[in-house]
């Protein structure tokens, strides 16, 4: 069973549209939900994301793109001779190789060179976007993906879930993360971007959140940090 622990949203409306010429983008939804899992007595502990946007006319949607960023680790955990002993042995996919997930600085959250959010080899940059049956419904079941078919309302949204954390035969597997997710026209976005390269572009609006639970082997219980912990740093 599926426990929301908090949730928050942000808006941003495009009141100031005439000096960048966007005033077919009508707004931004930016919403954040931290939940847990009950799996026979024990706990999963995660975070699920969604950015929507909004334009006047659906032939529109193509003018605007999202772009991520990154910053701190997810990690594993024990308690050893007294001592917590922490190990970076969890990976980050990147193109053909995978490094690992510890990042100290904020970089591009993609998984290939192109920063645009959930882009697809080989397939056109929105894909992956997403937009639902149901309107201002997230829902998994009544959702398409852009790419397939065209929406008749002219919104488009992504989905992010920055994985689990949870703790299982002595090992704690954590999370500590913020996220930058901002929104820019698309012809400011290259298709190849070095990942440290975080200004590329002016955004048209960023919303900063977090995922965050991290294991406390004394309390025996996951605690939520607003920042990333020392061992991402």
């Amino acid at each position: 069973m599926v426990e929301i622990l908090s949730h928050r949203e942000n808006i941003f409306v495009n009141t100031h549209c005439d000096k960048n010429k966007t005033c077919d983008l009508k707004k931004v939804e930016y919403f954040v939900e931290d939940y847990s899992v009950g799996i026979e007595g024990d706990y999963n502990y995660g975070t699920r994301f969604f950015a929507r946007y909004e334009t006047k006319r659906t032939k529109d949607l193509e003018k605007y793109v999202f772009v991520q960023f990154i910053r701190g680790c997810d990690f594993s955990s024990r308690l050893v001779g007294g001592q917590v002993k922490i190990s970076h042995d969890i990976v980050y996919p990147r193109n053909i190789d995978s490094i690992k997930f510890n990042f100290p600085d904020w970089t591009i959250d993609s998984y290939d060179s192109d920063p645009v959010y959930a882009t697809i080899p080989d397939r056109s940059r929105f894909y992956g976007y997403r937009w639902n049956t149901v309107p201002g419904s997230f829902s998994t079941n009544t959702e398409r993906l852009y790419g397939q078919k065209k929406p008749k309302i002219p919104q488009l949204y992504i989905v992010d879930h920055p994985g689990s954390a949870f703790y299982a035969d002595g090992t704690a597997y954590n999370i500590s993360l913020r996220f930058k997710t901002c929104i820019y026209k698309i012809k400011d976005v290259p298709k190849n971007v070095p990942y440290d390269n975080i200004n590329f572009a002016e955004p048209l609006s960023c919303y900063e959140w977090h995922s965050s639970f991290v294991y406390n082997h004394l309390t025996e219980e996951f605690e939520t940090h607003t920042d990333i912990v020392p061992a991402c740093k």
